[in-house]
């Protein structure tokens, strides 16, 4: 068994989803002298890309819709909320994993997109945002006769 293994070995699964640099990012976020610049936490994201599209998929569960901000500025997408924590009705709580307060995260968009085809959808704790690539920018085939 190698070292390699072994310091492994004592963290969390990875099948459990649990990944050893997630827990020093984690690590990181909550200590108190780096923390999130904006107070708060930062959701997980996901960004995928299609011919047509860029997709980002954003793990919010918890979130209230009112207060979910999305703008996009000068190649800049950004989403801003909070997530409040469930009253402790007079319980004392020794443990908590979960996040919650004020989150705000920034994507940088790499060309030019019509503003006004940019969707997002909200489906079980996921925030979804389609942005449609400009029509110039979509690969094309061209035929060689």
């Amino acid at each position: 068994m190698s070292i390699m293994t072994s310091l492994f070995d004592l963290l969390p699964a990875v099948h459990m989803g649990y990944h050893p640099l997630n827990l020093l990012d984690r690590f990181l976020e909550e200590w108190p002298l780096t923390g999130n610049e904006h107070g708060g936490w930062t959701p997980p994201a996901d960004i995928a890309e299609t011919d047509k599209d860029y997709l980002l998929s954003v793990e919010l569960p918890g979130v209230d819709l009112k207060g979910l901000d999305i703008t996009y500025s000068e190649g800049v997408l950004t989403i801003k909320g909070e997530k409040r924590k469930e009253g402790q009705n007079g319980h004392t709580c020794h443990f908590s994993e979960r996040y919650a307060g004020p989150f705000e995260r920034s994507f940088r968009i790499p060309e030019k997109i019509d503003v006004e085809k940019i969707e997002a959808s909200y489906a079980d704790g996921v925030l979804r945002v389609v942005i449609p690539k400009p029509e110039e920018s979509v690969p094309k085939k061209i035929e060689v006769h």
